[in-house]
């Protein structure tokens, strides 16, 4: 169990910035704050079923593209950033939790029923 941190909660303290220089993966912790509101709200659950962009365009029958782009700035989509390098551009990769997909999906049906 963690201290209590200045908002009174008791969640274990993350350090500020994670690393694994193996693959040049860095997570700066401080632009995700992890709180339990900002989980619930997003609706996501580590261990539920995440899907790559591909699969879930394969799914619905849509463009990977077009799945990026609905689901880029959705609450909940992880995204892991990897920084440009030497000669090497920068990538972002997308695992969009089922929970968010089905959000999004019935958001898209209802917008199409109500037109």
């Amino acid at each position: 169990m963690g201290s209590p941190n200045p908002s009174g909660s008791t969640q274990p303290q993350l350090e500020a910035v994670r690393s694994c220089p193996d693959i040049g993966f860095r997570l700066d912790t401080r632009q995700f704050p992890v709180s339990s509101a900002v989980s619930a709200s997003a609706g996501a659950r580590p261990f539920e079923q995440h899907y790559r962009p591909e699969e879930l365009a394969k799914l619905w029958g849509l463009s990977a593209n077009l799945i990026r782009d609905l689901f880029e700035f959705e609450p909940g989509v992880l995204k892991i950033n990897r920084p440009e390098k030497l000669h090497k551009r920068r990538y972002v990769s997308l695992r969009i939790p089922a929970s968010v997909a089905e959000r999004v999906h019935l958001r898209l049906d209802a917008r199409q029923r109500a037109a």
